[in-house]
């Protein structure tokens, strides 16, 4: 018999790589759905290992062996013969990165191959209860998140009926594989040590053929894409197309439960005969709610955080913290932080702020917006130390921050702060003031700096407050004057009402057709510190009339 050419193949074991030297074996490693199977073909015959892909040094977990006639596996000097189909080891107390051999033994102990696993320090521990996903693929497998005892055998998943065989588990989970003649919404039971679990699952059948006859020229290739199994579906079934997600939605399945369409995918280059598909099986808390974040908006009507919500909310863990961990997400960041908001307003915005400035300038941006928009004049928030601790961060950051994220850190500092914040709004008031094209930063230090009890600025706003607006005053003017009287109303000083009871009744300034409304700027600003009333959100509480009766009192 022919010797066979050794191949260097690189697989992950979770953190795990493993790889062969030139033998005259030939190695393969494939890794799906939670499970890696290493397949060894040597002159004796072919052995194939499945192992779970997470498990970590001092762990134990279980495998199985399928093989063409009888060999022996050997890991750190534990055993297995093939014809026991099953083995359950340990792993061994390791260094960080080392290599452990995986080796493929004759009945008689002559090594006949063997691939390095090098094993790194597992993190993530195992999840409560046991999480059997909504949607399989039909004879593929498919991993069920869980906390596991690494023995397979204390393990059983009966799917419609049809008893499915556990083909690898460690702590964190066990893989499966699905029954492939077993379609639709079904009844599953699943058993584990000692703990017996109950529900539905949908197994589909998965089919994407083509490219279709005759594509137009220059134009990517169409593909026919078949899904099976969907009758009575209410979730979008998340699929991976050409390395992009696609959202089979419910809206588009026919009653009988079989989806088709002829389309091109994105991604798919011209003159591509074949693209892959797979079903997208969540393994972690994280991995689900990336799934919701990525679903597209389905009506243009609804807000895509509230349809992000809505489906978080049905999980049955908690899902703020894994949401927290997308705020770095260049893709997912602002979805992340939106669902976040709709979710728990109080959580979110102290998680968004402690991100701070890890998570960028899109994230500042919008956390801090969000935190002045919904601020409450009158009574103050809940998170208003974070939010201080945040702005004061980005603030002593100095150049590492944009100008529109320092303009509402200095607002977000006058309004959490103290005397003791001065000297820093101080320093951008003074240096900033003297530098063409940063109006906004000198109007928001000299706004915070008039809030936190500094009379020079107080007076300095009232100097612009004070002249009544010409009736043939210019834009710019207008626009000059709006700016003062948003300060006054941020700064809540009651020394500027009279000021501000000036231009109650002011028209607005326009310039072709671009204009501007200080009486409306006034009338917010009066109620602003008046009544409270937060001035970004235009909610005053009294009339024109009533604002006018109160300014002549």
């Amino acid at each position: 018999m022919t010797k066979l050419a050794a191949i260097l193949a690189l697989g992950l074991w979770g953190n795990v790589a493993l790889f062969s030297q030139v033998t005259p074996y030939e190695l393969k490693i494939e890794t799906q759905a939670g499970v890696i199977a290493v397949s060894f073909s040597t002159e004796s015959g072919q052995a194939r290992v499945y192992l779970p892909d997470d498990v970590a040094p001092g762990e134990t977990f279980s495998g199985t062996v399928e093989a063409t006639r009888d060999f022996v596996l050997e890991f750190a000097g534990q055993t297995a013969k093939a014809s026991a189909d099953s083995f359950q080891w340990t792993v061994p107390q390791v260094q960080n990165g080392e290599f452990v051999p995986l080796i493929l033994r004759s009945v008689r102990g002559q090594e006949l191959a063997r691939a390095s696993i090098r094993v790194t320090a597992q993190t993530t521990p195992p999840p409560t209860g046991f999480h059997v996903p909504r949607f399989v693929q039909a004879g593929s497998f498919f991993p069920i998140p869980g906390s596991f005892d690494g023995n397979l055998k204390s393990t059983s998943l009966v799917i419609d009926g049809h008893a499915t065989r556990v083909f690898a588990e460690s702590p964190r989970k066990a893989i499966v594989r699905a029954p492939a003649t077993v379609l639709g919404s079904v009844d599953y039971r699943l058993t584990a040590k000692g703990v017996e679990t109950q529900g539905r699952i949908r197994s589909l059948a998965i089919e994407l053929t083509g490219p279709a006859a005759n594509p137009k020229e220059g134009a990517p290739p169409a593909f026919d894409l078949t899904v099976k199994g969907l009758a009575g579906l209410e979730d979008d079934v998340p699929l991976r197309i050409a390395g992009n997600y696609f959202y089979l939605r419910p809206d588009a399945v026919p009653p009988e439960g079989v989806f088709r369409a002829t389309r091109a995918f994105d991604g798919v280059p011209p003159g591509a005969t074949s693209i892959p598909v797979s079903l997208i099986i969540p393994q972690t808390p994280k991995e689900e709610v990336g799934v919701i974040l990525r679903t597209p908006q389905r009506d243009p009507k609804r807000n895509l955080a509230e349809q992000h919500a809505e489906a978080l909310r049905r999980l049955d863990f908690d899902s703020i913290p894994p949401i927290a961990q997308f705020l770095t997400d260049f893709d997912l960041g602002s979805d992340a932080a939106y669902a976040m908001l709709t979710l728990d307003e109080t959580r979110a915005l102290t998680l968004l702020f402690d991100s701070m400035p890890a998570s960028g300038p899109n994230i500042e941006r919008l956390g801090m917006t969000w935190f002045l928009d919904h601020y409450d004049f009158a009574h103050g928030s809940r998170n208003a130390e974070a939010a201080h601790a945040a702005a004061v961060r980005l603030l002593e950051s100095g150049a590492k921050s944009s100008t529109v994220t320092t303009d509402l850190a200095l607002y977000l500092v006058g309004l959490t702060g103290s005397e003791k914040d001065l000297p820093l709004l101080t320093r951008y008031y003074e240096y900033n003031s003297r530098v063409s094209g940063l109006k906004g930063t000198h109007d928001a230090s000299e706004a915070a700096l008039t809030r936190l009890g500094s009379n020079k600025q107080l007076e300095d706003i009232r100097a612009e407050l004070s002249p009544a607006l010409r009736a043939d005053a210019t834009l710019p003017e207008g626009v000059k004057l709006v700016q003062a009287l948003d300060k006054a109303g941020y700064s809540g000083r009651r020394e500027l009402v009279p000021e501000v009871c000036l231009h109650i009744a002011d028209p607005i300034v326009l310039e072709i057709d671009i204009g501007t409304n200080p009486g409306q700027h006034a009338l917010a600003a009066l109620s602003a510190i008046v009544d409270g009333t937060n001035p970004r959100a235009a909610t005053a509480k009294r009339t024109l009339a009533e604002w006018m009766s109160y300014c002549r009192q």
